[in-house]
């Protein structure tokens, strides 16, 4: 009878289901896609008239403000296509990252094993970094998750020519050359990175003295011209002018250095990654290790850390940000390679260790993605309510909504929203100028959730509409059930033109006072004594209390307990509709906001 071999048993543990592994890992990162919302860049790389116009838009950023042409016009076409199909797309790009890597790591000669590959894709989602914004995050997974995998995939033609030499046809020269360009223009580090392993990849044939064939050398030339291309872009110098040096070259250096170290020396970086690189190093020195696979370990791991050096080199603080996801790639590619033979061998401590480094990462990686699941979640149900009303408003004739801000308090790393900036509170913001276009709108402002929900969503859109304080008044007046309270912190020469304005809706002279407190449109009922700076008034029941300070944290308007103020100095006017008894908007004008009515709150 024939033995049957243990299922505990690493030889055999997922040997004939890494499709299922693929499968599992596909459907868990299509979820998060899912998840995920339009964000910052995407709504600026979304607006396009035609392909011809996507093409003269990206010449423009190559001019003005970034080189990275090719991770660019990626994230251009799929912003112009229904999100689906990107996110389809992305989550089969991250399978390919994770093959890529376990191919790089084990060669071409052996198969991907299950292990392998779920220990692989669990090291990126536990260690790259800011994986919302490198993976999810639609522009930001065009930059580096597609760029990174871009990489692997030109360099693995090197990585399989180590392990034995396949004939080339003369035209795969011309089309090595171009994908070599693409690789090179990918993103500033890694970019450089690619290159630095091609030449490792020619250090390494010379040791087999294998012969440099003219592919080798066609790519090696493309991602040299496209790093360049790169590099080089007039815009590059633009953008590198937002990057002020108050301290000196002295400080920036020794900033940068430090920051440099905590990546390769703090646990929330990559210092799991060089111990667990180190280690895996020791125990193949002991038991004996090739020399050619010792320099390519060595060298996806040192090309990695290059990567993070090489923002040194540029106006980009060095951060263990996005920027350092394909760095990060490159140091886990040198992990595996250099401990993948130690899983591999029979009858080890090391061998038989696998499954518990495997239940282990599963456990980690759970509780993560059961984080990233509350946080995406809840992000997806605000942005979806946002969206319908914002959509709800414009069919009512609002073109300047003010919309909620997305509350951040369970913001985790696997947010694309985690560390960006959302819709702002001025109109003239980059992101807020970019939603108004792809919405169809004329501007929109942001407001703390608790102000939308107690004013904006369920004021009126008309009104909310208008912007000028002139027409605002006017509006308020032509509604018969409409009450205009009015504060004001301490007004100077500025607001002349307002008060004129609001002498002529209160119907009376205000005299020379800098500070006051009006009401107009439908009679209301004062009680109660007049006291300094203060008033309280009593349409129909409800309780309004007005009070005028220099101060505008204590300038305020209350109606019910409820505060409609938003703390900005100027004049601030709320409306009460005492057909329905609620607050139906409210608003404040500013000068330093050029005659143009603010209805966004910031905490403060």
């Amino acid at each position: 009878m024939k033995k049957s071999t243990p299922i505990t048993d690493p030889r055999t543990l997922f040997k004939n289901n890494v499709s299922y592994i693929r499968l599992f890992v596909f459907l868990a990162v299509l979820i998060l896609n899912l998840l995920t919302v339009k964000t910052s860049d995407d709504l600026g790389y979304s607006i396009s008239n035609g392909l011809f116009d996507l093409f003269q838009r990206e010449y423009v950023q190559y001019m003005t403000w970034t080189g990275r042409t090719v991770a660019h016009l990626i994230a251009r076409f799929f912003l112009a296509m229904p999100k689906l199909i990107f996110d389809v797309c992305n989550s089969i790009m991250f399978c390919v990252l994770v093959d890529l890597m376990c191919r790089h790591a084990v060669g071409p000669n052996r198969d991907v094993a299950g292990p392998l590959y779920a220990v692989t894709a669990l090291a990126v989602f536990l260690f790259a970094p800011l994986f919302g914004q490198t993976v999810l995050w639609e522009t930001g997974s065009c930059n580096y998750l597609w760029t990174t995998t871009i990489i692997l995939a030109f360099l693995y033609v090197y990585r399989k020519e180590l392990d034995g030499t396949s004939e080339r046809k003369p035209w795969f020269a011309v089309l090595f050359f171009l994908f070599g360009i693409a690789a090179g223009w990918t993103n500033e580090n890694t970019g450089g990175a690619c290159i630095l392993l091609v030449l490792i990849f020619f250090v390494l044939y010379r040791r087999k003295k294998m012969p440099v064939k003219p592919w080798m050398i066609a790519g090696l030339i493309g991602s040299v011209i496209g790093f360049v291309l790169m590099i080089k872009a007039p815009g590059n110098a633009i953008r590198a002018q937002d990057f002020i040096n108050e301290g000196g070259k002295a400080y920036v250096l020794v900033h940068d250095l430090r920051n440099t170290l905590n990546i390769f020396g703090k646990p929330e970086a990559q210092l799991p990654l060089l111990l667990a690189f180190g280690a895996g190093l020791a125990l193949r020195l002991t038991k004996g290790i090739r020399r050619e696979d010792l320099i390519l370990a060595l060298g996806y791991a040192l090309s990695g850390m290059a990567a993070v050096c090489a923002i040194i080199l540029s106006p980009v603080p060095v951060e263990f940000d996005r920027s350092m996801f394909g760095a990060t790639i490159l140091v886990i590619v040198g992990v595996l390679s250099i401990a993948a033979p130690l899983f591999g061998a029979q009858k080890t401590e090391v061998h038989w260790s696998l499954p518990a480094l495997l239940g282990v990462m599963c456990v980690i990686s759970l509780v993560q993605y059961g984080h990233a699941l509350l946080d995406l979640g809840y992000t997806r149900y605000q942005y979806t309510v946002r969206e319908k009303w914002v959509t709800a408003q414009k069919n009512a004739g609002n073109l300047n909504p003010v919309i909620p801000t997305i509350n951040n308090e369970f913001f985790t790393t696997y947010n694309a929203m985690y560390g960006l900036n959302d819709i702002l509170d001025y109109p003239s913001f980059v992101n807020n100028e970019n939603y108004a276009i792809t919405h169809g709108l004329e501007s929109v402002v942001s407001t703390s959730l608790d102000k939308w929900n107690a004013i904006y969503r369920n004021g009126d859109p008309a009104l909310m509409n208008v912007v000028d304080l002139e027409r605002y008044l006017a509006a308020v007046k032509a509604n018969p059930d409409y009450i205009g309270f009015v504060t004001t912190t301490a007004l100077n020469e500025r607001y002349e033109a307002y008060l004129d304005l609001l002498e002529t809706a209160v119907g009376k002279n205000l005299g020379t006072h800098s500070n006051y407190i009006l009401e107009f449109g439908a009679e209301t009922d004062v009680n109660g004594a007049e006291e300094s700076f203060g008033k309280e008034y009593t349409p129909d029941g409800h309780y309004v209390w007005v009070y005028s300070s220099d101060d505008p944290m204590t300038s305020d308007i209350l109606i019910d307990g409820m505060e409609c103020t938003n703390d900005l100095e100027g004049v601030t006017i709320a409306i009460f509709d005492r057909a329905s008894g609620t607050v139906m908007d409210a608003v404040t004008w500013n000068t330093d906001y050029a005659m143009r009515g603010i209805r966004s709150y910031v905490e403060k």
